[in-house]
């Protein structure tokens, strides 16, 4: 793995007690650790982050229903993939979707490892 693969980015997700979730729910919902680093559920993935903070808030403020909430925002280190489809289960059944029709800003990443809250949605 070279350093090239290693990037900072930003990881919206939802809290619920004291479990970090994926923001969005398209189907497969992955919890994330706060000490080892995440990788996706079998048969999905990558995972996706944002590099940069700036379009990780609008996800959180503005596009993401607030009762599903609340959310938070972490710095993190991925790395990053080399896909541009990603994968994910819902009912039992695989979808895709194109990277391109994901959020301004979105990186798709093999693994992510938070390092610390920066936001949290009211």
């Amino acid at each position: 793995m070279s350093e090239e693969q290693i990037k900072k980015g930003y990881k919206v997700l939802r809290k619920k007690k004291e479990i970090l979730l994926s923001a969005t729910n398209m189907g497969s919902v992955t919890e994330y650790s706060l000490t080892d680093k995440t990788y996706p559920p079998e048969q999905c993935g990558p995972l996706c982050v944002f590099d940069n903070v700036k379009d990780a808030e609008t996800l959180a403020y503005h596009t993401l229903f607030p009762t599903f909430g609340p959310y938070c925002i972490y710095s993190c280190t991925y790395h990053s993939s080399p896909k541009s489809i990603i994968w994910y289960m819902s009912k039992g059944m695989g979808y895709s979707t194109d990277s391109k029709k994901l959020p301004q800003g979105t990186q798709l990443a093999e693994w992510i490892q938070l390092e610390k809250e920066e936001v949290t949605t009211p």
